[in-house]
């Protein structure tokens, strides 16, 4: 049985992802990867409150399941993706993935530490964190969101305006170890 935190490590690991300079490129580009095809983006929900910001985060998947979330900010454009999965240690509890890149500053790779290079985006815990929970995550919406500057914290580059609403799209739920399979 495969888990997420191994698609996590799969994903991380592809050299197709880290290769990619884009942040249109990651939501297809992963999607390709653990599903198979690229995903379409149907059925857009939006960010504008705290209570959005719940709702966005709610994840149903078993210990064994993952899928792929894609977020899109505004005022510069830009998308990032987020993988849900159930992390097992210290009790099973909702995590997060965050993985963008930022065309002409940052790759997947470089974003993730794993492809060579300087790290450009910011480290830390604005930065690229195997696993977020779900109040790390809520605070990075929060702020994407709401405040000024949050932009250059979480993506390393992007302006100063605050990104209300945020929009988003779930893709399905899927087994980690179709994934898995698919991401070789």
């Amino acid at each position: 049985m495969a888990y997420g935190e191994e698609v996590v490590d799969a994903v991380v690991a592809n050299a197709v992802v880290r290769a990619i300079d884009n942040c249109t490129g990651v939501s297809s580009g992963v999607s390709r990867q653990m599903y198979g095809v690229a995903q379409d983006d149907n059925n857009v929900q939006t960010i504008a409150n705290d209570n959005d910001i719940v709702t966005a985060l709610r994840w149903t998947g078993q210990d064994n399941d993952t899928a792929l979330w894609r977020f899109e900010v505004l005022n510069p454009l830009h998308y990032f993706v987020v993988l849900p999965w159930i992390h097992r240690g210290d009790g099973n509890h909702r995590a997060f993935t965050v993985l963008m890149a930022y065309e002409g500053h940052y790759t997947v790779g470089q974003y993730t530490g794993a492809g060579g290079g300087n790290n450009v985006p910011p480290a830390g815990n604005t930065g690229y964190v195997r696993h977020r929970t779900v109040a790390q995550m809520t605070t990075m919406l929060r702020a994407i969101r709401d405040t000024a500057g949050a932009r250059a914290d979480y993506f390393g580059v992007g302006g100063n305006q605050a990104a209300n609403p945020i929009r988003y799209w779930k893709y399905g739920v899927i087994t980690a170890r179709s994934a898995m399979k698919r991401l070789g």
